[in-house]
């Protein structure tokens, strides 16, 4: 359901990972030569979770003209 709390508390990580990718990954393209191990665990797992967002929304309703859209 589009207005559910799992979907809310989602969207909003899905910002935060977003602002950081945004913010984060040019720097560290930039300025960062060699990355640490938990620095790349940090990003396997935000790739991850990018990953099952896409997952998350096709199994989302939509709401158009109140009505729920399911397929």
């Amino acid at each position: 359901m589009p207005d559910c709390r799992f979907k809310s508390i989602w969207n909003s990580i899905m910002v935060f990972l977003l602002i950081y990718t945004a913010t984060y990954m040019p720097y560290k393209t930039c300025f960062i030569d060699e990355e640490e191990q938990l620095q790349i665990i940090i990003d396997y797992i935000i790739d991850i979770l990018f990953f099952m967002d896409i997952f998350v929304n096709f199994v989302s309703a939509e709401e158009e003209d109140r009505i729920l859209i399911h397929n």
